[in-house]
């Protein structure tokens, strides 16, 4: 975690003869010599395409690392959760590219697994699939400190006494389902969530504009901004993503937002996620919601405002 590298916009892969050998930051922008905090704040992609390269040049020490971990937090397997139609995505692997390449050469020309390979998946881009369930799951393990839940719908399932929400019986109470713990030592967990925090209110932070003016002394708000890019679409069409967690120390919510064709991560998804951190945490404003009345009485009608077809006033 303390390991540097030097952001010069802009990384290209030793010993690169392919038709793509250079990997750049959005802008090109420059960050300097950044560690992982400032890289995850600033979205420094030039940090995690180096880390990337090093993983596979290294890989009899590290082996398949990337794949590993996020393995680990869930990626590429179904989370569990009681729903319909859920999908597993996809961690690619030297073995999967193969395989692809071997089923449809055509469409996966190439099967040897490479450096830029590496690169690509450092940041989540190449063949890697995840759905927003699993960002959200993956940030909750993160938060709670390493426990890896499969996510529920429900809490508990109860008879109703009355129409005025009481309860008459519990018939079934739903509990938290473990999947596995993470082993997040400090000395690894400590870098990566200052640099969440960081995303959203250090002076380089991505999302710190759009943070600007919530209150985040009294509810610390962590997260990440995302880009997923679209094969040879222009800017405007890239998925925009953010997932954040919050209130930190003592969290109780993850909320991800992914919208389809809608630029950067904080152009759009960070935005929607501020929302509604603003409503759980009490700082929304929303209008008070009259109650319904009971189920069988008549709502009272009242009828203001309607105008003549002479221009008056219907109602005194």
């Amino acid at each position: 975690s303390g390991t540097q590298f030097l952001d010069s916009g802009s990384y290209t892969v030793p010993d690169c003869t392919g038709e793509r050998c250079t990997f750049s930051n959005s802008g090109g922008q420059q960050n300097g010599w950044v560690t992982l905090p400032t890289a995850l704040a600033a979205s420094s992609d030039v940090y995690f395409y180096s880390i990337g390269a090093d993983l596979w040049r290294f890989r009899d020490r590290y082996d398949l690392a990337i794949q590993d971990t996020a393995t680990n937090y869930g990626f590429g397997a179904e989370t569990g959760v009681a729903l319909p139609g859920e999908q597993s995505g996809r961690v690619p692997t030297p073995e999967q590219k193969q395989a692809l390449h071997d089923e449809n050469p055509t469409a996966f020309p190439f099967g040897q697994w490479f450096t830029g390979d590496n690169v690509n998946l450092a940041v989540g881009q190449g063949e890697m699939l995840a759905t927003p369930l699993q960002l959200a799951n993956a940030y909750a393990a993160f938060s709670n400190g390493g426990t890896v839940f499969s996510p529920n719908i429900a809490m508990r399932i109860a008879e109703p006494a009355s129409f005025d929400g009481g309860i008459s019986r519990i018939d079934r109470q739903i509990g938290p389902r473990v999947l596995r713990t993470i082993g997040l030592t400090a000395n690894v967990r400590d870098p990566i969530l200052a640099g969440l925090i960081g995303a959203v209110r250090s002076s380089d932070g991505t999302a710190t504009p759009v943070f600007s003016g919530f209150p985040l002394d009294q509810y610390q708000v962590a997260g990440k901004t995302g880009t997923a890019q679209t094969a040879g679409k222009e800017a405007e069409f890239d998925t925009s993503l953010f997932v954040g967690f919050g209130p930190v120390g003592a969290p109780r919510y993850v909320v991800a937002a992914v919208l389809e064709q809608s630029g950067f991560g904080a152009d759009a998804a960070a935005p929607v996620v501020r929302r509604i951190f603003e409503s759980l945490g009490g700082f929304a404003g929303l209008p008070e919601v009259p109650e319904a009345p009971p189920i069988g009485v008549p709502a009272p009608f009242v009828v203001t405002g309607l105008v003549t077809n002479s221009g008056g006033s219907a109602v005194d």
